[in-house]
């Protein structure tokens, strides 16, 4: 894929995960339900969890290091969610954003020419438009389920 087409397809999933946050509000943001026990911040905590975790291992790969990192997703994103869990909603959006921007300048900066390495794209597709789009569904799925049902003769 190239850099353009990359940038979009990130950008775009991006912004329908956020879209989906529209008209939520803060409490309801915090409360747990959205995706097992994890509320829409843990969300959004997980996700710079693994932007982080992608710009470690495109720092070294980039580099011409191996990335020799074994993960059980399941303990890991446990132990993400462990150590993120109590972080209020303006530092998990601090946090966010910055994890996001510091992703795509490294995309931007670093590996243009690179985009052909399979580890390196599957870093990429991982840990932001395939993982946007699974977690948007979450939220999507728990926001049908919160709305209140509707009365008969209602459109």
């Amino acid at each position: 894929m190239d850099r353009d087409k990359l940038f979009r397809r990130i950008s775009e999933e991006r912004g329908r995960l956020i879209a989906t946050l529209e008209g939520v509000s803060e409490e309801d943001l915090t409360t747990p339900g959205a995706a097992d026990d994890w509320s829409v911040k843990d969300i959004l905590a997980h996700i710079s969890a693994w932007h982080d975790e992608c710009l470690a291992a495109l720092t070294a790969l980039v580099a011409g290091k191996k990335w020799n990192v074994e993960y059980d997703i399941d303990e890991w994103n446990q132990e993400k969610y462990r150590e993120r869990k109590d972080l209020a909603l303006d530092q998990v959006w601090e946090d966010f954003h910055r994890s996001y921007s510091q992703l795509c300048d490294l995309l931007l900066n670093t590996l243009p020419e690179k985009l052909s390495d399979e580890e390196i794209m599957e870093w990429i597709s991982e840990s932001t438009y395939a993982h946007y789009l699974e977690h948007c569904e979450d939220i999507l799925t728990w926001r049908l389920k919160r709305r209140p049902p509707m009365r008969t003769g209602e459109a």
